[in-house]
């Protein structure tokens, strides 16, 4: 049985909006989401962020977006259209010279490409339905696509660092690789890292990039162990989520059978499932700081009660002291006069 989908594969994604919100128990959350549609989305899983087990509720992905066409461009994170690769059946690209990625068996649609950039990779959660996913039909890509695939992705980052390069002068003293560090930097982006090595001069090579598509595609596609790199507070029990929430990887339903939700006219766009996403995590994120403005409220009122009980056990402390004392005070004298009257 395999019970977790292969990276590699491509899929059809839907955000379980009630399941995401379930956990805040906020009605101000759920009312602010009710017009939040249930949207679907074509994705590419690329690598597990998260060691699968059989009892895992979720399993993390980070996945890119498929969409129909170009992807819109982005001037804050240095992309354009072309910065996508075609899918076949599809084989057209502004470029002339990039080549189509071969899913086996063919993608059902001749109209999508894959999009490329920071803002249309996500991370995500997978819902455990317990699925053998081994006899589902899937669409993959064999391991010499997904190499040909992460060499025109290299292509790309390359020309978003040289696009932050001309717009942004290096100091005297540093190179493309301060360049890379500072673009994840302003955009949030964790595509590069600091030994990345560009030089803008040179036009990217795609030699080899033809020599492995026409290779066989004989490789292993084993899922890919890679650490998430951050804290992730999420807790469930069987379906059920019970603890807190995490605004990158909210929890999703997926279809491997992509061919049989939409016609190729209704491929939807992924803009529209970006948009509800963010809004979905606004949302989130709203509900988590009421949380704890309400938990800092009320730790003040409890330290405020506490310290008027305080304050008043202290008042009645020195007041009882101070009776006592004038009494006591009193009476010693009185037993010192009574002592020399005469007669005593």
């Amino acid at each position: 049985m395999l019970f977790f989908p292969l990276p590699g594969t491509y899929a059809v994604a839907e955000l379980d909006v009630s399941s995401t919100l379930r956990p805040l128990d906020d009605p101000v959350a759920e009312e602010a989401a009710a017009n939040i549609r249930a949207t679907k989305c074509l994705i590419y899983m690329d690598i597990v962020l998260q060691l699968p087990f059989p009892d895992s509720p979720t399993f993390k992905y980070m996945v890119h977006l498929v969409g129909p066409g170009l992807r819109p461009a982005n001037p804050e994170l240095c992309t354009t259209p072309d910065m996508c690769i075609p899918i076949f059946p599809n084989t057209s690209h502004p470029s002339g010279t990039r080549h189509a990625i071969k899913p086996n068996p063919p993608f059902p649609f001749s109209n999508c490409c894959q999009w490329i950039g920071p803002d249309m990779q996500l991370d995500l959660r997978i819902l455990n339905e317990g699925r053998d996913y081994r006899p589902i039909e899937k669409t993959a890509l064999p391991a010499d696509q997904r190499v040909k695939m992460e060499f025109m992705r290299g292509d790309d980052m390359d020309r978003r660092i040289c696009t932050w390069a001309e717009q942004n002068p290096l100091p005297p003293g540093q190179d493309l690789a301060d360049n890379a560090s500072a673009l994840d930097k302003d955009t949030g982006s964790s595509e590069f890292g600091a030994d990345s090595n560009v030089d803008c001069a040179l036009e990217p090579s795609r030699t080899h990039i033809d020599e492995l598509a026409s290779q066989d595609g004989a490789g292993n596609d084993s899922p890919v162990s890679h650490s998430g790199g951050e804290g992730d507070d999420a807790q469930w029990e069987g379906s059920e989520y019970t603890g807190s929430i995490s605004v990158q990887s909210f929890p999703h339903e997926i279809w491997l059978d992509i061919g049989a939700h939409f016609k190729e006219e209704d491929v939807p766009n992924p803009a529209d499932f970006i948009e509800r996403h963010n809004t979905l995590v606004r949302i989130v994120q709203e509900s988590k700081t009421r949380t704890q403005s309400q938990a800092a409220d009320q730790a003040a009122s409890h330290r405020n009660k506490g310290e008027d009980r305080s304050s008043s056990t202290a008042l009645r402390r020195k007041h009882y002291k101070s009776h006592w004392y004038r009494a006591w005070t009193w009476r010693g004298v009185c037993t010192v006069y009574r002592d020399r009257l005469p007669g005593a």
